[in-house]
């Protein structure tokens, strides 16, 4: 409490007085407070006089302490000082104040207790007004004082040595520095009141240095009015009057002077007093360094509590006697560490009588201590199971960890009925967690009162309905007993492990639900029931609220958070465990199943393990998005389909989208962006072929496999020079001249089919189109093996871009008559993705790929036929050398639709069966399978009319290969073959079905 809130502005803090301290002829002290961090320490100011010359004088002395204690500092810390100190200078009044009134030091509180006081201590005992203690220890230091009725001679030696090394120190300085420069410092003021013992430091702090005098270099002594004599002759009279009454035994041991010798004596004997304070000392230093010895020896190792503690005790005692203080901190230490190893062997009687002696440790938290020895004594009467949890309770409250405390003894408990002891321990443990907030009635108790008053107010409105029958009575009866079941129920499931749902999570809706029925029979109680629900309410909606960010380790401590509030809800238990399972459930998720797990299997397992999460903690944004997803794939809904619905499901589930090709998802994504523009030009371009010209030959596409040579054209990979200037790569598509009236109208027809599907995923798109000038109509080719030549070829060349298609339908019959060559130039697709490459037997010597695999190219490329379908085109020419994966697209691309067919006005279900039927027989079933169905047409160039007299229908011959196919996949190729399927999208959804419920 401040001085009428007096407050000081010094150098460096703002400074609050206290209390005066005492005042007199070198002006006044007080005790003082800094702003900065409440730091108590003593402050010396002049007293306000009429006389300035009075004002000055003190102001002076003032500042002549505030120096020497500031070159007293710099001198111990040169010297290596470290037995004794000064107190520090901590501020002082700002510049310009150095002779008023408002000038002011403010140096540091010494710590411990003067010498005088020790001895009023000794000798009259302690009395507790007179405390003004910092700490509980100084107090136990002062009763152990006053029981043996004598200061320690240990400390009243290390005095007198003090004072014998600090008149060494400052009486001949050797030290100068540009701050500091002085020969000599007298005190001139030795007084055992000015002499603090602190026994936790085990040291003393010289204080008051009001009287001092600093003799600099130059001045002669015989000037000076003080001289090292003068102190040492104080010391010798102000010990003599001390020992006199503090201890006449150690002042004969000592053979202290009556009186101060000569001049011509004194040296002598003051060497003859330092040496024997010397030896005494070292005599007392010897037994505290024992037993220093001791202590640390047994606390290091652990004693054995009921060997042990007595030693332990005994020697406390005699640190004590010697003038010091126990070293208490570690000694609660080695009871923490001591709890843990005794938990270990589950000796809760040990470890209940340790907690009992560490309690009464000066400085201990005796409420914690005696609560542990209380967790003790409750745990015995446990089944041996809940013990265990108990023991990990101990070492949490030894670590000062009170929520995990109660958390562990709620988990300790498990689902058995709560001791007789349980309320009153969980309340302290509570308090101790949450101070007063514990104190607030538990939501369960209140509920519980909440029930009585409803049974009472039952019985009173059933007894009125006794003597008068009412149908108003009688409606109320029945919503009162309708209102008691339900909170009935509600009190069962609140002290549930596992609780039921659909009121199984951590929120409190079960019991919100009844607030306005509670409020209108009693009117107020529901209000109430709402405040009590306030601060528990507030920590589930942080938990959900973590649990919605994911941030599982966040929630976990909010749980223990609100079951300190909430003590009778054992479901965060199991809400815990929920948490700790949720980052391994989300991972598996995300990984997606294993290659030989069945795809329903796994989502079905998923989605029963997170309505479970769900069930125990509550409802999440990306737990929701994820079980209707698993739900869905296991009602059959194809993956890939998912994401057409909801693209952000893939940040939850992430390998849905290898069911999605590239386009599509980026479509999705980027509904204003173009996958992989088509790189073509615009319109009609009149230029040349051949090196470093618009296009350029390569070398021939359509050679490294026999089957592969077209029956209409020849192709060759190119390079072109799209719009944007850069030359890129693409399949140059040349017309066979020599076989005109066939190949003229499949190209015409061709580039009409580009014109409707180009766009479609999955389409190997059109780039251009035009006529090349190759010297008429007789000219040949070089031959396949001839590299250069084929560089070297070079002409005009027309360039048609896709938006100009009618120039080409309108130009093909007067360009090809007067020799020019028409050529489609396409998307190059690598050879290494082909199909045949992947699936034919006889290339992969029947290390087939995995089925789900196989069945997915089969999906895509059944999507693709779909997309065309719709738009009025069949493929027709269906055969494993036209289909490519391609990875990067995660996606097939089906090429050379030159003896597919536009019909604008629709097609029949002959059509499109036919197209599926050619699909199965040299698709389908030489993908699935590694061959083409038998009566299958051949794996070479196929004229379109050989495509239209191909069987309707085919039968297949399994093998021993096929025996890797389930019933499932052969049913598939089966009616693919008979012609049972009537459209694509059909065949598309059995063969997905058929991919979900496979399994190795």
């Amino acid at each position: 409490m401040t001085i009428n809130n007096e407050s000081i502005t010094g150098r460096n803090y703002t400074w609050y007085i206290i209390k005066k301290m005492a005042e007199g002829d070198a002006g006044e002290i007080f005790l003082v407070e800094s702003s900065h961090d409440q730091q108590q320490a003593v402050l010396k100011r002049p007293q306000k006089s009429v006389f300035t010359g009075e004002v000055r004088r003190q102001a002076e002395q003032i500042r002549t302490e505030g120096k020497i204690i500031k070159g007293l500092e710099e001198l111990f810390r040169n010297n290596g000082v470290e037995d004794y100190k000064v107190p520090r200078l901590l501020d002082q009044s700002l510049q310009g104040t150095e002779y008023s009134d408002r000038f002011f030091i403010v140096i540091e509180k010494a710590a411990g207790f003067d010498l005088n006081r020790l001895m009023k201590v000794a000798t009259v005992g302690v009395r507790s007004e007179e405390l003004e203690l910092s700490h509980p220890i100084e107090e136990r230091f002062l009763n152990e004082v006053s029981k043996t009725g004598k200061i320690p001679d240990r400390i009243i030696l290390d005095a007198i040595y003090t004072l014998f090394s600090l008149f060494d120190c400052i009486h001949d300085i050797t030290y100068k520095s540009e701050t500091f420069n002085a020969v000599r410092i007298l005190w001139n003021d030795v007084k055992p009141d000015h002499l603090f013992w602190n026994p936790q430091e085990a040291k003393f702090t010289i204080i008051d240095w009001g009287n001092g005098q600093i003799n600099e270099e130059g001045e002669l002594e015989r000037k000076l009015k003080h001289t090292p004599y003068e102190d040492r002759r104080q010391f010798i009279e102000e010990i003599k009057r001390f020992l006199n009454q503090a201890s006449p035994e150690l002042m004969n041991q000592l053979k202290w002077p009556d009186k101060v010798p000569g001049l011509n004596n004194f040296e002598k004997s003051y060497e003859i007093l330092r040496r024997k304070t010397k030896s005494l000392r070292n005599n007392e230093i010897k037994k505290i360094k024992t037993l220093r010895k001791r202590e640390l020896e047994l606390i290091k190792h652990h004693p054995q509590v009921d060997e042990s503690l007595s030693e332990i005790d005994e020697i406390y005692r005699q640190i004590y006697v010697l003038g010091e203080i126990p070293n208490y901190p570690k000694a609660l230490k080695m009871v923490g560490e001591m709890i843990n190893t005794l938990s270990e062997y589950e000796e809760f009687e040990r470890v209940k009588n340790l907690c009992v002696w560490a309690a009464y440790l000066p400085g201990a938290p005796n409420q914690i201590w005696l609560l542990l020895a209380e967790l003790c004594g409750s745990s015995l009467s446990l089944p041996e199971k809940s013990q265990k949890k108990m023991f990990e309770a101990l070492k949490a409250a030894s670590a000062n960890k009170w929520e995990d405390v109660l958390w562990l003894m709620v988990t300790s408990l498990g689902s058995e009925q709560e001791p007789d002891w349980w309320y009153e321990l969980t309340r302290q443990v509570r308090l101790m967690a949450a101070n007063q907030t514990a104190n607030r009635i538990t939501p369960l108790l209140f509920v519980k009162r909440l029930n009585l008053t409803l049974q009472s107010n039952y019985l009173e409105l059933e007894e009125i309905m006794a003597k008068t029958p009412s149908e108003d009575g009688e409606k109320r009866l029945k919503n009162i007993q309708k209102l008691l079941d339900r909170i009935k129920n509600t009190i069962q499931n609140w002290v549930q492990l596992e609780p039921a749902p659909p009121y199984s999570g951590i929120s409190y809706e079960e019991i919100e639900s009844l607030l306005s029925e509670i409020e209108k029979i009693i009117p107020g109680a529901g209000v109430q029931m709402q405040q009590v629900l306030e601060l528990p309410g507030e920590q589930v909606a942080h938990i959900l609220d973590e649990w919605n960010k994911k941030e599982f380790d966040n929630a976990e401590i909010r749980l223990r958070r609100l079951l300190i509030l909430d003590p009778d809800r054992r479901r965060l238990v199991k809400t815990e465990r929920a948490l700790k399972t949720a980052p391994n459930w989300i991972k598996r998720v995300q990984a997606g199943p294993l290659d030989e797990e069945h795809l329903t299997d796994f989502a079905t397992n998923l989605e029963y393990e997170g309505r479970e999460l769900k069930n125990e903690i509550g409802s999440a944004e990306w737990l929701d998005k994820i079980l209707d997803g698993l739900k869905s794939i296991r009602q059959g809904t194809w993956p890939g389909d998912l994401v057409l619905d909801n693209e952000a499901l893939i940040d939850e589930i992430p390998w849905i989208k290898k069911y999605v090709r590239q386009e599509v998802l980026f479509k999705i994504k980027n509904p204003n962006q173009i996958f992989q523009p088509l790189y073509s030009i615009p319109g009609v371009k009149e230029t040349h072929y051949g090196p470093d010209n618009e296009i350029t030959f390569v070398e021939p596409l359509d050679a490294w496999i026999p089957e592969a040579r077209g029956s209409s054209a020849r192709v060759y990979s190119a390079t072109y020079r799209a719009n944007d200037g850069e030359l890129r790569e693409g399949a140059l598509k040349i017309m066979r001249l020599d076989k005109l009236d066939y190949a003229m109208p499949l190209f015409i027809e061709e580039t009409r089919v580009f014109n409707v599907i180009n766009d479609i995923p999955g389409v190997n798109r059109l780039i251009e189109c035009g006529f090349l000038w190759m010297g008429g109509k007789d000219a040949k080719l070089p031959g396949d093996y001839d590299r250069n030549s084929i560089k070297s070829l070079h002409g005009d060349i027309q360039r048609i871009g896709p938006d100009s298609l009618d120039r080409f339908w309108d130009q093909m019959d007067q360009q090809v008559n007067i020799g020019w060559t028409p050529y489609i130039l396409l998307e190059k697709r690598k050879k290494e993705e082909c199909l045949i490459n992947l699936c034919d037997a006889s290339v992969n010597h029947g290390h087939f790929m995995k089925t789900p695999e196989l069945l997915f190219m089969s999906i895509q490329i059944c999507e693709v036929l779909d997309a065309v379908h719709r738009r009025n085109v069949i493929y027709r020419d269906h055969k494993i050398l036209h289909y490519y994966w391609h990875t990067e697209n995660n996606g097939i691309s089906v090429i050379d639709w030159n003896v597919a067919k536009y019909l604008p006005d629709g097609l029949t279900d002959y059509d499109v069966q036919m197209d599926l039927v050619q699909f199965g027989a040299r698709g389908l079933h030489h993908i699935l399978t590694g061959r083409t169905a038998p009566g299958a047409l051949p794996l070479g160039p196929t004229r379109p009319e050989e495509i239209e007299q191909s069987a309707r229908s085919y039968s297949t011959a399994w093998t021993y290969d096929d025996m890797r196919l389930n019933d499932d996949v052969k049913n598939i190729i089966e009616n693919v073959l008979s012609g049972k399927y009537k459209n694509a999208f059909e065949l598309k959804d059995i063969l997905k079905k058929a991919y979900m419920n496979w399994a190795d």
